[in-house]
């Protein structure tokens, strides 16, 4: 017989109990595997139909969904001093500062919920429950929303989620007129280095800031990578970036880069093109994590 959703939850409490990290993970890691879980959440169908493979792709994700449940639980159980080791081993916890542990803990936390939601949607289509399925998939993809909304260094204020046509209760509609989306984000300025913090529309990529304390301007290029792929030609490296652009959609960028150590990102990280007022590439940032990378030409 089938596990119901609370059984699923308690195997995942123990497989967690077995987890001992052996490689180094970080938080790019886990962020990546939640993506590809959450993006692979199925359609739940309307009606029934005979033939559906709906019920049986979202039991196939089932175990998949534990597994990775188990790594975030084994990553925040409730003993404080096994948090912190974990996290230690996991994310280099002891090296971060107070607000970096904070985000990280919530960063995890965020996960554990969009986790769960997505297994309780997936027990649901796995069940036929139509009505059921429907409304958890819809919970289930607004809590993947909140755990990617956020990173180290930005935060996204306003209404990313899909709204319904209309919901009694409240008398919102999607239609409704609504503020645009804002990013706020923290940033090193090229010219010395200091981090500022910015308010931005999240509707444009492209943006041309000021300094607080250099007084200097540059403009920034914000989007969210798809794919990175990095060729090595000895004294330099050469990248290639998908990204899809703030308000805009799929972009392609390519770069040479002399730095011997390599910028790396996973699918969904916010990434910031820094460019010097001279107009040149200076830097990328990776919002998400909170990773420098001087790009030397």
């Amino acid at each position: 017989m089938a596990k119901n959703f609370e059984e699923l939850l308690r195997e995942a409490r123990e497989l967690s109990k077995n987890i001992r990290p052996v490689d180094p993970c970080s938080l790019d890691a886990l962020r990546k595997q939640g993506k590809a879980l959450f993006d692979a959440l199925p359609e739940p169908p309307s009606y029934r139909r005979a033939g559906d493979q709906t019920p049986a792709r979202a039991e196939a994700l089932i175990e998949p969904t534990v597994r990775f449940l188990a790594q975030l639980y084994g990553c925040a159980p409730d003993t404080p001093g096994i948090l912190t080791s974990l996290l230690n081993t996991l994310f280099n916890f002891n090296k971060l500062t107070e607000r970096q542990k904070d985000e990280v803990r919530e960063t995890v936390q965020l996960l554990t919920l969009a986790a769960e939601a997505h297994l309780r949607a997936l027990v649901a289509i796995r069940d036929g429950d139509i009505v059921q399925g429907d409304l958890l998939a819809s919970e289930a993809r607004q809590r993947a929303k909140e755990a990617m909304r956020e990173g180290m260094r930005f935060r996204l204020v306003g209404n990313t989620g899909h709204l319904p046509v209309f919901d009694r209760a409240t008398g919102v509609s999607r239609y409704d007129p609504a503020d645009d989306l804002k990013l706020i984000f923290q940033i090193s300025c090229p010219a010395c280095s200091k981090l500022g913090q910015f308010d931005i529309s999240a509707m444009n990529s492209c943006h041309l800031l000021t300094c607080r304390k250099c007084q200097r301007r540059f403009s920034v290029l914000i989007g969210n990578i798809a794919s990175l792929n990095r060729i090595d030609h000895g004294i330099k490296n050469h990248y290639v970036l998908s990204m899809d652009l703030l308000g805009e959609g799929p972009h392609r960028f390519e770069f040479d880069d002399r730095s011997r150590n390599p910028f790396t990102a996973a699918p969904g990280d916010m990434i910031a093109f820094v460019y010097a007022p001279t107009k040149s590439l200076s830097a990328l940032e990776n919002l998400t994590t909170g990773a420098f990378h001087a790009v030397q030409r």
